[in-house]
């Protein structure tokens, strides 16, 4: 406690020692066209005169008038582009970041050449580094073509998805996703299968945050990606029309597996109203397979599993912008995607003693399952922006989420030869998740004293409903077993209140956010068979301080500490207690006293010129919720031996993470550009359950993501990426070892530029491949496993009507709860 106010008093003094600094420093100006008119909307690009590198982009409000808020002090000098007029470059002027500096008006005179000929571009980096975050610019990406969101996760840097398609982020697991700047509801199952029905054509940008101020809401511990879905940002009517194709080429597939799709998007804006949709199909067809052999009392089992996937997916957003004045706009949007999926696993598992490996018996299982999958999510939006940065926006948000799932569960023992059948199981059921999400927010910005207030207030209720109906067939006839079928309904209620304060005096900027988090839960199971538990209620508040305080040596160099405490609260179907069947000899569980995880985050920051930057990163979790395999009590074998396998959640008692990253966008040449993200990280979980089950497990671990971008004749583009991962850990105790992949693309333009045809394949050498061992109590398992990795991909875009300056752009509301409705 000393320590931490001996430290919160250094940061107070630190501010004040500042206070008779200089107010911040802005540059202005006004841009006006030859005849005195003033040009609205134009585009005003800050370059610094050192290597001519963009700083910041601006644009021109209705009265033409720019402003560029607390710039350092350096050299730069202004580009300017609008259509119809002629490019303007400025000259180099000194800045002296301490008083304000007014460029007055500058004049763009009309371009020299046919307006019909006149194509105004700008095209930003493929990787954007800033001081917050990290920007991935899919659209710039020849590679990115014809992937999906999820397998675009596993090219963004830093990330790295597991066996399961977890998301981790510089080595950490609880990545919070966001979906246009609004967190995501899903499971991470869900958000997975969701993830593949968005095509790379729908997306305009990754962002990676490692460590979220006050401002966002405090679930995810390892940090947000947030996934930017393009809007068409123009003036006019114009839009785009893609089409994309793929086909896996991997040594495992019976068939292509291939997957197809086509998105439409419209835009129409005038002075009043900007109104935009679109419209994507998409059929996807993968697979995946496993071979997991496992030592547990006195028996073996070596299982192999092929699974085959499909869906047919329909996404679609309609939106709409009034703009009531200069100042105040109210919005409407709705954004649905509708799934109809199917899985076809197919597994062998032979088992018998250890002592001598000898087969006793095989079971032969199949995993069917199929149904739809359904989500839809509405928002208004009131947003007042007035004088001095005052901001309020308001967000009322309505999500809905229905899953209907039919599974089907055949069992076969054979004889260790398979000649002859020694028993017939078969088992189905019927899963429904139904799930109503609300929620209300307010934020508001202003200016006050020398630096500038942030506050919000939210509420969000989540009602979910779950079913689980379980048959025996017998004779053919399907009888519903009560003691494995249940009911389990989860509510909760989240309420927030913010506060964030930004100041920047001379060289020194400095930030304090706090956040108060108060969650009201309820779960209930009912159940025919007598269980523990069967209502669980929480009341809990929760404080999450943030902050952190930057330092501008030189027009070189930065540096930036900041600190943070986040959360992860269970996904529902994870707290739900009752038994589900995976096969005959595996099983899965909840647990409702599942605690939530916390994280406290502490990170120092390096910037050079902007670009390179070095991070070291320390996270120390409480609680770590994790998934292990298992003894299953419950599945024992004709002389009392344990036989079965329960996949369960537990809680780490603790899990320490230190990091280091570097990230470089790099030009060799002016035809040849590089992109390199490098992370060591180190891994300590920690854990005893009792009864010889201890996790004491430690990884030294790196992965390394690289990309190459080449400028060949004729419009084309030429792009090798690549990413690999040493040994690390997965979950609580599972030892991972090394993967890694290479790819390629090639793009060309046509059609005077509005036509875009890429070509590439993923996973070039097909060496994406894990490998995983455990040892947990008395059960040792160890596996590997892979997926449709290696894939042919092509894809075409076409861009139509108007193009001129950029429109609104917003984020919604719907929060916290939607990443945890429950695999």
């Amino acid at each position: 406690m000393n320590k931490l106010f001996l430290a919160i008093t250094l940061f107070i003094f630190s501010i004040s020692s500042q206070l008779s600094a200089q107010n911040q420093a802005n540059i202005q100006g006004k841009i006006l066209d030859e005849s005195g008119a003033s040009l609205a909307y134009a585009n005003v690009l800050l370059n610094n005169a050192v290597d001519s590198s963009l700083f910041k982009v601006e644009i021109t409000d209705d009265v033409g008038l720019f402003n560029f808020q607390q710039i350092p002090e350096g050299k730069y000098f202004l580009s300017i582009s609008y259509v119809g007029l002629a490019e303007y470059t400025g000259q180099i002027f000194s800045f002296s970041g301490n008083d304000n500096k007014d460029l007055s008006e500058i004049v763009i005179e009309a371009n020299k050449n046919d307006l019909a000929e006149v194509t105004v571009t700008a095209k930003r980096p493929m990787i954007e580094v800033r001081p917050d975050k990290l920007v991935f610019n899919i659209e710039n990406s020849v590679n990115a073509t014809g992937n999906n969101a999820l397998e675009l996760l596993r090219k963004a840097p830093g990330v790295v998805l597991d066996n399961n398609e977890n998301i981790n982020l510089m080595g950490k697991s609880g990545v919070r996703v966001y979906i246009n700047d609004r967190p995501s509801y899903l499971s991470p199952q869900d958000l997975a299968n969701y993830l593949k029905t968005l095509n790379s054509d729908q997306i305009e940008s990754i962002e990676i945050i490692t460590n979220p101020s006050a401002r966002y809401d405090a679930e995810g511990n390892a940090g947000i990606i947030n996934i930017i879905l393009k809007k068409n940002k123009n003036f006019g009517t114009n839009g785009s029309i893609s089409v994309n194709g793929s086909f896996a080429v991997d040594t495992f597939s019976v068939s292509m597996h291939p997957s197809y799709g086509a998105t439409v998007s419209l835009n129409h804006r005038n002075k009043l109203i900007n109104v935009y949709g679109s419209y994507g199909y998409n059929e996807n067809q993968g697979y995946n397979y496993e071979r997991l052999f496992r030592l547990q009392s006195e028996s073996f089992f070596d299982q192999n599993i092929f699974t085959n996937n499909e869906s047919k997916s329909h996404t679609a957003k309609l939106g709409l912008d009034y703009f009531i004045n200069d100042k105040q706009t109210i919005g409407f949007l709705v954004n649905g995607n509708l799934t109809d999926g199917s899985n076809n696993g197919k597994s062998d598992i032979e088992t018998g003693s250890s002592s001598n490996f000898q087969v006793a018996k095989i079971l032969n299982s199949q995993s069917l399952s199929d149904g739809p999958t359904n989500n839809i999510d509405i928002n208004l939006n009131y947003q007042f922006k007035g004088e001095n940065d005052l901001v309020w926006n308001i967000d009322a948000d309505y999500g809905m989420f229905a899953r209907d799932h039919n599974n089907g569960y055949p069992n076969i023992y054979y004889t260790p030869n398979r000649d002859s059948i020694l028993e017939e199981n078969f088992y189905t059921d019927r899963q429904n998740s139904s799930i109503g999400i609300y929620s209300f927010k307010i934020d508001h910005e202003r200016n006050l004293g020398k630096g500038k207030l942030g506050a919000g207030i939210k509420t969000a209720i989540v009602e979910t409903e779950n079913s689980f109906d379980f048959f025996e067939k017998i004779n053919n006839v399907a009888i519903e077993d009560l003691d494995r079928s249940n009911d389990y309904d989860y509510s909760e209620n989240v309420n927030a209140i913010y506060a964030t304060y930004d100041i920047k005096l001379d060289k020194w900027s400095y930030q304090l956010g706090l956040r108060v988090e108060n969650s009201i839960t309820k779960g209930e199971l009912s159940s025919a068979q007598e269980v523990e538990d069967k209502v669980v209620e929480r009341n809990f508040t929760d404080w999450f301080p943030s902050g952190g305080i930057s330092y501008a040596v030189n027009q070189n160099n930065q540096f930036a500490f900041s600190f943070g405490r986040r959360v992860d609260r269970p996904n529902y179907q994870n707290l739900n207690p009752f038994v589900y069947l995976i096969n005959e000899l595996t099983v899965a569980t909840g647990d409702p006293f599942l605690k939530p995880q916390y994280t406290n985050n502490i990170q120092l920051t390096h910037t050079f010129k902007y670009r390179f930057n070095t991070t070291l990163k320390y996270s120390k979790t409480k609680d770590l919720m994790t998934r292990f395999s298992d003894v299953n009590e419950a599945v024992v074998d004709s002389t009392g031996n344990v036989i079965g396998e329960k996949f369960t959640w537990k809680n780490l008692s603790t899990q320490n993470h230190y990091s280091l990253n570097f990230s470089a966008p790099f030009t060799v040449a002016e035809w040849w550009s590089t992109y390199t993200n490098l992370t060591a990280y180190r891994l300590e979980n920690q854990a005893d359950y009792g009864e010889g089950k201890v996790v004491d497990i430690t990884a030294n671990a790196f992965n390394i993501y690289m990309q190459h971008t080449f400028s060949l004749p004729k419009d084309m583009t030429l792009e090798v990426s690549g990413w690999a991962n040493t040994p690390s850990i997965w979950g609580g105790n599972f030892e991972t070892g090394a993967m890694w992949s290479v790819g390629a693309g090639l793009q060309k333009k046509m059609f005077d530029g509005n036509g875009t045809l890429r070509i590439g394949i993923d996973d070039i050498f097909r060496t994406s491949e894990w490998t995983a061992e455990s040892t947990f109590g008395a059960q040792y398992t160890e596996g590997l496993g892979g997926w449709a990795s290696r894939r042919v991909k092509a894809s075409f875009n076409y861009n139509f009507g108007n193009d001129k300056v950029k429109s609104r752009k917003r984020a919604t509301g719907l929060e916290d709860e939607k990443k945890r409705i429950g695999g």
